[in-house]
């Protein structure tokens, strides 16, 4: 990762959501992509077979360049990278989110490059005060898990600090599609009843996690990994739209 040069980085670019999006930019013919990443001992490596990319950066290196090199004016980051849902260590998330995030859009307002950045439909808690991407409501909002709680603490942030005026910030409701298989159980719902149909001939309910809804009955807003990837490219490609926006279906 040279400092200076104009790049382009995609964060948690070996998971799910950023390899799908590293390949659609390797179709539009830009290889000189950084994906920034750490790997681990699971399959994860496996998304990043078959795609170009000019570096892959570990995540405490890549945010101590950030720290010392900044942002190079001109280029793109799509801030996808974050601890799984499924960490429970609060401190660990908020340093991991927040300020990670916090980190990257300071450098990028400092030099003028653009973000992008994935926040979660999660930061709506229970719903009760709607699922309107309505920023004059966002304060409102109580998140019911310490990941939600980290993406909601950069959500007020990125309103405060006027970072929405240029950049972009997408709340993603429940995404599928083809590589999750690296998620194991925290895999979509989709995948996991596939899964069952295949090896059993049968589904499972999911269970409920609230008394008041019976297993199988609950309602999630299911979108395609390649629907969410054309949103961000889409603001990609338009660097003159901005602003807080839901990516779902509406359903």
């Amino acid at each position: 990762m040279s400092v200076g040069k104009r790049m382009t980085v995609v964060t948690g670019g070996a998971g799910f959501i950023g390899s799908r999006l590293v390949a659609a930019l390797n179709e539009r013919g830009e290889d000189d992509v950084v994906i920034v990443d750490r790997l681990g001992t699971g399959s994860k490596w496996r998304n990043l077979r078959g795609l170009r990319f000019a570096e892959l950066v570990d995540v405490d290196v890549f945010r101590e360049r950030v720290r010392t090199g900044g942002i190079p004016a001109g280029s793109t980051v799509f801030h996808l990278g974050a601890p799984g849902t499924e960490t429970r260590d609060a401190d660990r998330l908020v340093d991991g989110i927040y300020r990670y995030s916090k980190e990257l859009a300071e450098a990028c307002l400092k030099s003028g490059a653009r973000m992008l950045h994935a926040s979660s439909a999660a930061t709506y808690g229970h719903g009760e005060f709607g699922f309107f991407d309505n920023e004059n409501t966002t304060e409102r909002l109580r998140p019911e898990t310490p990941y939600a709680f980290a993406k909601h603490l950069f959500d007020l942030w990125s309103l405060e600090s006027g970072f929405l005026e240029t950049n972009v910030t997408l709340k993603l409701f429940t995404v599928y599609g083809p590589g999750e298989a690296h998620k194991g159980p925290l895999c979509s719902h989709v995948r996991r009843l596939l899964r069952e149909i295949r090896l059993e001939g049968r589904a499972t309910l999911p269970r409920s996690a609230q008394p008041d809804c019976q297993d199988g009955a609950q309602a999630r807003d299911f979108v395609h990994v390649d629907d969410v990837v054309s949103m961000f490219l889409h603001f990609y490609q338009h660097p003159e739209r901005h602003g807080l926006y839901n990516c779902g279906t509406g359903r």
